[in-house]
């Protein structure tokens, strides 16, 4: 045996095989914490645990031989640590175990993951959180961020958060939960952008910023709190002491990223004329860690909207004015006391803007992110990203990383992005350069222990179904262009009730391609049935059917959908010619389409699972179901056109009007056919958007003076 065949992860720095094994079941009388999650109370060998003040707080040392198992910490992290690895040995050589030496120690002293329960609004569940909280422990995680904006039961407001949302009590419990495993939790409520949700509601109307060219606030369209605004300030304030009071936090993340428009109304402008846009949004900055600083609490900001004060701002583009950037930089310099700035980059390196944030001398943590959200389930390949983004913030020595997860829903969640956590964390702890994927840890072997450490297998069915499910380049997404082999999938199946829009979104990446797009996704529903016999399942493993349901309803409705669509076809083409075979076509038309209804059973089966046990939206669940109901009507619609009275509309306009609201500047082609429809068919369209005519006729004035 080899050390490399130690199904350890994070994979130590240094391990020592002394040669041989030992029999034994190590135990601990009094577990200290949570080390008797790992290590049970009964067995024949006592675990020493051994004080060593030189180690560092999180490193530890593990030794197994004849006479037993030591684990040598200089405090608590480290021993929870080494009593982890003992349990992954534990698991892969039973009782028999090698006889070696330990050593190691993390690289980055800041090791956070962040869960998303806002933006598509995620309900709470305590179970599934400590689970999470375990999983990421034995990675070495050490921060746990909850992405909450204001999806939280804030007992200083009204009750706007909606129902199943975390409460003070919720977050005292988690938090004295996560602090045995080591695990801090860190609150993130946005403060200023990203408060759409928060903002949609009268008793808030007030607290905006208004965008550019609005001049009422009573109709404000703005999606951001006012920086200035004495009542948003308020609410802010007293936010943060609710915050504080249950999270006890060393760091409150206040969001600050994306933010649209800044300065504009009455409350700023007089500001944004003296400081620039950039300087309002780095007052409110320096006011907001003024109060958290006085609270003893460190302030954490992301970095996107300071980069207009650099020489490359590669987010937006914007630039801070020259006449504003010296009194912006005295604002720079004083905000980076008491401050941590998240440089956030999700598709590979961020040297230029980590090198900025470290020659400003902030604390500097780089953010990856999962991209769960962006594609149809978590690819693989997100894992390069992370490692070129972690490259460059070992280089660099900041303070730590953090791996993101973002936008939960439409059949996505985070429990699905493990092995993506996984290797952000393991290179974290151990480190990644350019000559490794993780330090003493290729690339398969990563793969592989974490499979093992997670699902307790090494079969590789679930690590296949994970590559021919979610590598951009595999031959199942190949068959779809980069605009739409990501969430595009998803929202085919989780974010529509028009039974039509599968066919219409797919038919054109997956015409003449339907045998090979087949072949694919019977390839991955083998190779999820397969993980399933062979994997352990805590409970949340039917979470990452999400591609074999998504794809095996595109295929199961676009192959219907398409034999539909040449019946209605042939219909067409003989309406005006044969009454009789066009009567014939419209009846295989709806009796094709009948075929159908069973395709909906395994996707609403799965929102409405996802929903019970972790939180996503139900509304997946109704959208499905209204799809459903939809067939039946798109089906009653194809009888009634056999009464010959109107042309057969083109498919594209019955997905509009049947099952839209026509929306057009002016009017929708043949509008006049749809108002002139009975009952549940009869449609009118309506103004899209706003279409303004300006009528500036000053030219007539002149006109006038001739008459």
């Amino acid at each position: 045996m080899k050390e490399q065949d130690l199904k350890i992860l994070p994979f130590p720095r240094k391990v020592r095989l002394d040669g041989g094994f030992v029999q034994m079941r190590p135990y601990v009388k009094t577990p200290k914490g949570r080390i008797g999650s790992f290590i049970p109370e009964e067995g024949d060998r006592e675990v020493k645990f051994l004080q060593n003040s030189a180690l560092p707080p999180e490193g530890y040392r593990l030794t197994i031989y004849g006479k037993g198992v030591e684990i040598s910490a200089s405090a608590y992290a480290g021993f929870l640590y080494g009593a982890i690895v003992l349990d992954m040995l534990v698991k892969q050589f039973g009782t028999y175990l090698p006889c070696l030496y330990i050593e190691d120690e993390p690289m980055a002293a800041h090791r956070g993951t962040q869960v998303c329960y806002a933006q598509i609004n995620v309900k709470y569940r305590e179970k599934w959180l400590k689970k999470h909280i375990v999983d990421l422990a034995k990675l070495r995680v050490n921060y746990l961020y909850l992405y909450l904006e204001w999806d939280y039961a804030f007992p200083s407001l009204p009750p706007l958060s909606g129902k199943e949302m975390m409460t003070p009590e919720d977050a005292r419990e988690i938090v004295a939960f996560a602090k045995g495993y080591n695990i801090k939790i860190v609150p993130a409520c946005n403060v200023l952008g990203h408060t759409s949700d928060f903002l949609a509601v009268q008793y808030l109307n007030d607290c905006k910023e208004n965008m550019d060219g609005e001049t009422n606030a009573k109709v404000s369209t703005a999606r951001a709190l006012c920086p200035n605004n004495p009542r948003a300030n308020a609410i802010v304030f007293r936010a943060l002491d609710d915050l504080i009071d249950a999270f006890q936090p060393e760091i409150i993340h206040i969001g600050g990223d994306e933010v649209e428009h800044i300065g504009g109304d009455k409350y700023c402008r007089a500001e944004a004329e003296r400081l620039g846009r950039t300087g309002v949004l780095l007052s409110y900055f320096v006011k907001i860690r003024d109060y958290l600083q006085s609270r003893g609490v460190i302030t954490g900001i992301w970095g996107d909207k300071l980069l207009s004060l650099s020489e490359e701002n590669r987010y937006d583009g914007e630039k801070c004015e020259e006449k504003y950037l010296p009194k912006n930089l005295e604002l720079l310099d004083d905000l980076r006391h008491g401050t941590i700035v998240y440089d956030w980059w999700y598709t590979g390196g961020s040297e230029k803007s980590i090198r900025f944030f470290s020659e400003k001398k902030f604390n500097v943590i780089s953010a990856a992110s999962v991209h769960g959200c962006m594609t149809s389930i978590p690819s693989f390949d997100q894992q390069l990203n992370i490692r070129a983004l972690f490259i460059d913030a070992l280089d660099y020595g900041v303070k730590g990383g953090l791996v993101c997860d973002w936008i939960n829903g439409m059949g996505y969640h985070a429990e699905q992005a493990y092995f993506n956590f996984a290797a952000g964390a393991a290179m974290l702890w151990s480190g990644t350069d350019k000559d490794s994927f993780i330090v003493n840890c290729s690339r398969e072997k990563f793969e592989k222990d974490s499979l093992f450490v997670r699902y307790g297998t090494t079969d590789t069915a679930l690590i296949d179904y994970f590559h021919e499910a979610g590598d951009i380049y595999g031959k199942l997404l190949s068959l779809f262009p980069p605009d739409r082999k990501g969430v595009s999938i998803r929202k085919s199946v989780f974010y529509t009730d028009n039974p039509l829009m599968v066919y219409i979104k797919n038919i054109t990446d997956l015409d003449g391609k339907l045998g090979e797009y087949e072949k694919s996704v019977r390839r991955i529903s083998v190779l999820y049935k397969k993980a399933e016999k062979s994997c352990k399942d805590d409970g949340y493993f039917y979470a990452l059917k999400v591609a074999a349901v998504a794809h095996g309803y595109i295929l199961r409705a676009v192959s219907v959908m398409d034999k539909f669509y040449g019946y209605y076809d042939a219909a067409a083409k003989v309406q005006y010619t044969d009454g009789e075979r066009f009567g014939e076509y419209l009846d295989l038309c709806a009796r094709t389409l009948e075929t159908l209804k069973g395709a909906y059973v395994p996707p609403i089966r799965f929102a409405a699972w996802m929903h019970e046990n972790l939180g996503l939206e139900e509304s997946s669940v109704y959208r499905l179901k209204g799809a459903r109901k939809n067939l039946s009507k798109l089906i009653r619609f194809i009888l009634r056109l056999k009464g010959n009275y109107r042309p057969l509309p083109a498919i594209a306009r019955i997905s509009d009007s049947l099952f839209g609201t026509d929306r057009d500047v002016w009017w929708k082609m043949r509008d006049y056919e749809w108002i002139e429809e009975e009952g549940e068919f009869k449609k009118y369209d309506v103004e899209l958007g706003f279409y303004y005519e300006r009528l500036d006729w000053s030219h007539i004035k002149e006109m006038e003076k001739n008459l």
